[in-house]
């Protein structure tokens, strides 16, 4: 072990913050996401916890435990309040892809001091596309994501996959696993499901995947991708908040790509208990279209990730998958 990995142990120990630990030590944020995954390899667990002001902390577990696939822990920075920009459908691969369409939400989340974004899904086109594809290659498609998605290590990416990013799973491109080893601000969570465990409540991340069989929600927040437009809709598996498309892909359903800021406000016992949502269109700018306020009353059940996460069909190539993987890691990971 490097005396420079002994200093990044120590320094995590002592929960130091990623932005933190690169700037005592002298590298950049990439250069010691690298050495932290380099320590993985080696047989440290390590678990990553996210605050809505952007850093990201480390902590070390004695003893190896069963990783949750769709569950992530968020910190709040102040109490009582969760801002967010939701988007969703970015489809890179398809001709239809915006890329630019980012920067434009990253300068607004910079301006707003937002450092929280979460991306319901469909972030590449995958294997089967509506219309032209620019490449039908999903690690192509993945490449151009990483090098071309705005970074900010101030602002962190919670994604949700969708159906688009499960048809390159299913040809053993495991887009979860290879963007969570390229870059430290992107934080993957399942394919179809995920949950934020925020104070002593859960928001709900929800992308359709045909082939896979949901279980009930209940009564949640859910933000969802999928559908290309943004609708609000309050019925039995919870309040569903229907993400735009970041892309020129609106499928007739509305002529600009969009986007949602989210507030949320918590009660004195920490469950969620109005919101306030800023849809826009984007041109030019981001021009406010609507704006509304709601009142919750959530069921306060925690849920588990097996209690929602959903039954796969499809099956997996496993050699395939594994040399897909390596291939990837050859090219993103830097020991």
């Amino acid at each position: 072990m490097t005396d420079r990995d002994k200093i990044i142990i120590t320094r995590i120990k002592q929960n130091k913050t990623i932005n933190e630990i690169a700037q005592e030590i002298g590298i950049s944020n990439k250069q010691l996401y690298d050495r932290i995954l380099a320590l993985k390899n080696k047989g440290f667990v390590l678990i990553r916890n996210i605050t809505d002001n952007g850093d990201i902390l480390y902590s070390f577990k004695n003893e190896p435990q069963e990783e949750l696939i769709c569950t992530q822990k968020l910190k709040l920075a102040a109490p009582n309040s969760f801002s967010a920009m939701l988007i969703s459908d970015t489809h890179i691969g398809n001709e239809l892809q915006n890329i630019k369409l980012l920067d434009k939400i990253y300068n607004y989340c910079q301006k707003q001091d937002i450092h929280i974004i979460i991306n319901c899904g469909d972030l590449i086109d995958g294997n089967f596309s509506y219309g032209n594809q620019i490449t039908a290659d999903p690690i192509v498609q993945l490449d151009t994501l990483i090098k071309s998605y705005p970074f900010d290590k101030e602002i962190l990416n919670i994604m949700c996959l969708g159906n688009h990013d499960y048809s390159a799973f299913k040809s053993c491109v495991d887009a979860k696993t290879l963007l969570e080893n390229a870059r430290p601000d992107f934080i993957p969570l399942g394919y179809g499901i995920g949950i934020i465990n925020v104070e002593s409540d859960q928001i709900i991340l929800k992308h359709n995947i045909n082939e896979f069989d949901f279980k009930p929600t209940g009564n949640k927040l859910v933000l969802e991708g999928h559908h290309h437009k943004a609708s609000f809709i309050n019925n039995r598996d919870g309040f569903i908040v229907n993400i735009p498309t970041l892309s020129k892909l609106s499928l007739g359903k509305h002529p600009f790509p969009g986007a949602i800021k989210m507030k949320l406000s918590f009660n004195i016992k920490g469950y969620i208990n109005s919101g306030y949502f800023e849809q826009f269109i984007i041109t030019n700018d981001l021009i406010t279209v609507n704006e509304s306020y709601f009142n919750f009353d959530f069921d306060h059940e925690i849920l588990s990730e097996s209690s929602v996460k959903p039954k796969i069909k499809a099956k997996i190539n496993k050699p395939a998958f594994s040399r897909q993987i390596e291939k990837f890691n050859r090219k993103w990971r830097r020991n």
